[in-house]
């Protein structure tokens, strides 16, 4: 009798160990008894019996076919737990169903588990990408199906909340709660195991719909379906020592980086990054531009100065630190831009030149009845993308409102109103004349303005901030002409640029560009163009930017603080329209601490779509030894919240590699990185396995419930199988997973 008491409680323990990863389960969740539930040791199982889903008798014979009055039982305990308020309406939904002893075969789980999912309000789109597993994996979703629902679900041909989020618009032909059910199933992915809630056979490229729905895959869709719904932890400082260490060390190289001294010297030996051979030219606010520059005490004064100047190989002109310019530096082939000096670096800002935060900057341009007042900045500006109060501490939300051609629109097709189209407090919009453009072809670099219109209810934002920043259209460093190489910036601080902190592609024909010491951020983030969705008849705003656009061979970011910076950090994007060979190759990113970004990389061939004969790809390509913390956190997430395709489109992921590209590469190595916290996954890539990057000693910290990976098609979870995950879909053998508790 001991013995079978103590093997009891071991069995007890073990269960309760099972669940020590996940929030501490209330009373009600947890069963009087766990029954023949010790007869599995399968955690789903274990932890569907543990929420008090699965009643007694059916924790055990876990191949025999479920019924339907078994399985929408286990769903309203589920719906009770998730949310109350909802099980009557599922007692009416299913109210055949409940009491139906017919047993079910798996394409009538995924309907009654697809009412439940619109109940719960997740029945419109899958967080899955359920479009690419059934296109591009070729997963049949037409044939082998009951016809006969209505049995069990009487309005199962009506149409379904299920749509086409990329278009914006239900899905007519095939929108039926039936129909819709087999899609939703499928890509809908537990936020803990990261398995669908519908076990895919990728082999045989089929969801087994006629085949017997067993108790146990019933109970995993049951609690696949309630985990789908769990959101990543908030925490975003994990107490354990590995999170400390890590938050120590970003913050050590944080402070390495902005402090760092200038180590460009005069030298008989050019050596990028190191020396320079030619003339040194010295710029400070203090300077003048009738002198010769060729001194700190005969500096110039302004970035105009600088553009006027035929600069020569091996040159270098240097900014003075703690003095601040307004607008781009005009950068030329084989020229060193740098700073000299003691104290911060000098600043190279896309915002406006004026005190922004002063009384008479704006004007009440409105007040409502409810307190609502909405400000107008005294002059028209460039296309902001962002509005930074107090030194970054705080930030507005730009509201982008759709184009039809003739005047600013909603997504309905109404004119876009002002006073009730900024909803919310510190909502802003700029206001830029489309109709000296055409806003289809470009939007940035067209130099169009228009008013500025922020909405501030406690006040004149003159009055209530220390200062204000604007992130205006425009680059903060970009190359002259074009076929130019051997380009360094070195430590200088670039900000508030709605297009690129740093400009250097090589379709333009730039090769061997070299940033390294810098600190980039707020930058990136801008409107491109407009562009008509298929269905639509209003025009939606694309965005792009970032930090650098680093896209050519021998490229190379070492040793910055990126921060900030909308749409994606860093660039390595393939372009060209003509047939001549585009390989991207020797390309080196390291030593960088990238933090509160969108995606730190992106890195795509869109030649394959643009050019698909001519010969283009990547080798040797390195990121290594870089710090990625908080990807969409902050700023960028309201940038992200505002545009309009969903989420799983962009680029919100640590790294990410184009949406669906191949990439055809000869080595694409990612090493000895650390990921941490981000607001989507981590890594997002659909490269065929073959092809896709190499990944190798790597750290991913991610949230409770946060995703580790979209790999073609399918979320990875990092909770439960994250070390699975890792060793046997992303190849990486000696990295290392860390769920943020």
């Amino acid at each position: 009798m001991k013995r079978i008491i103590s093997l009891t409680l071991c069995i007890m323990l073990i269960t309760l160990n099972i669940f020590s990863v996940f929030a501490a389960p209330t009373a009600s969740n947890t069963p009087k008894t766990l029954g023949k539930a010790a007869s599995t040791k399968d955690p789903e199982t274990l932890r569907a019996i543990s929420y008090g889903f699965v009643p007694e008798k059916l924790q055990g014979d876990w191949d025999k076919t479920i019924t339907f009055s078994q399985y929408c039982t286990m769903v309203s305990n589920m719906l009770s737990h998730y949310n109350s308020k909802l099980v009557p309406q599922w007692k009416k939904t299913a109210s055949r169903a409940l009491v139906s002893n017919d047993t079910m075969h798996r394409d009538h789980g995924m309907l009654a588990t697809y009412y439940a999912a619109c109940l719960m309000g997740i029945g419109q789109t899958t967080n899955g990408n359920w479009n690419y597993m059934a296109e591009k994996l070729g997963i049949d979703m037409v044939h082998g199906f009951d016809n006969n629902y209505n049995k069990w679900f009487s309005d199962c041909n009506k149409q379904s909340p299920f749509y086409d989020i990329e278009f914006k618009k239900h899905i007519p032909d095939w929108g039926d709660y039936v129909t819709s059910s087999k899609f939703w199933c499928m890509g809908q992915t537990s936020c803990v195991s990261g398995n669908p809630v519908f076990d895919i056979d990728f082999v045989h490229k089929t969801i087994r719909p006629m085949a017997n729905f067993s108790r146990q895959e019933a109970i995993h869709a049951v609690l696949r379906l309630y985990e789908s719904t769990l959101k990543q932890t908030e925490k975003t400082i994990g107490s354990d020592k590995k999170s400390a260490d890590i938050l120590a060390l970003a913050d050590k190289r944080r402070n390495s980086i902005i402090n760092c001294e200038t180590n460009i010297t005069k030298s008989n030996t050019f050596i990028q990054g190191k020396t320079y051979t030619g003339t040194a030219y010295y710029v400070s606010n203090s300077g003048n531009d009738f002198n010769n520059g060729t001194s700190a005490e005969t500096a110039w004064a302004t970035l105009s100065k600088v553009s006027t100047m035929d600069l020569k190989y091996g040159d270098a002109v240097f900014f003075k630190r703690g003095d601040i310019w307004y607008g781009t530096v005009p950068v030329q082939q084989g020229v060193t831009y740098s700073a000299y000096g003691t104290g911060p670096k000098p600043v190279i800002s896309g915002s406006v030149a004026e005190n922004a935060a002063t009384r008479d900057k704006w004007n009440l341009y409105y007040e409502g009845k409810n307190g609502e007042k909405i400000w107008v900045y005294y002059r028209d500006l460039l296309d902001c993308t962002g509005i930074f109060f107090d030194s970054g501490k705080n930030w507005a939300n730009k509201r982008m409102p759709c184009w039809n051609g003739k005047q600013y629109v909603t997504d309905t097709g109404k004119r876009f109103d002002v006073t009730t189209g900024l909803a919310q407090d510190l909502d802003f919009f700029s206001c830029v004349d489309l109709t000296k453009i055409n806003p289809f072809d470009q939007v940035n670099s067209t130099g169009v303005i228009g008013p500025l219109y922020l909405r501030c209810d406690a006040g004149n934002p003159g009055e209530l901030y220390r200062n204000i920043e604007f992130s205006l259209d425009g680059m903060g460093i970009s190359p002259v002409g074009y076929n130019g190489k051997d380009m360094t910036v070195d430590n200088l601080e670039i900000v508030f640029f709605g297009g690129l902190g740093v400009d250097c592609r090589s379709y333009l024909g730039w090769t061997n560009t070299r940033v390294q010491n810098c600190e980039i951020g707020w930058c990136g983030g801008g409107i491109t163009k407009y562009f008509y969705l298929i269905g639509n008849e209003v025009a939606y705003s694309d965005t792009s930017g970032g930090a650098v656009q680093m896209s050519g061979p021998k490229n190379t970011v070492v040793n910055n603080y990126i921060h900030h910076c909308a749409s994606k950090a860093l660039v390595v994007a393939i372009h060209d329209s003509t047939d001549a060979p585009s390989i991207y190759s020797d390309i080196v990113i390291q030593g960088n601490l990238l933090e509160y970004n969108a995606a730190a990389l992106h890195l795509v061939n869109y030649m394959e779509l643009e050019n698909p004969t001519a010969d283009s790809g990547f080798k040797n390509v390195s990121f290594k030894d870089n710090y990625v913390m908080y990807t969409g956190y902050g700023w960028v997430e309201l940038e992200a919240q505002r545009t309009d395709n969903y989420k799983e489109k962009l680029p919100l992921s640590s790294i990410e590699f184009g949406g669906e590209y191949k990439n055809k590469n000869d080595g694409i190595f990612i090493t000895k990185n650390t990921f941490y916290l981000s607001e989507y996954t981590l890594v997002h890539c659909y490269m065929p396995e073959g092809n896709q990057p190499i990944f190798s000693g790597n750290t991913y910290a991610q949230g409770e419930n946060g995703w580790l990976a979209m790999l073609r098609g399918r979320l990875l979870s990092i909770t439960e199988n994250g070390e699975k995950y890792l060793r046997e879909e992303l190849l990486d053998k000696t990295g290392t997973c860390l769920t943020i508790k």
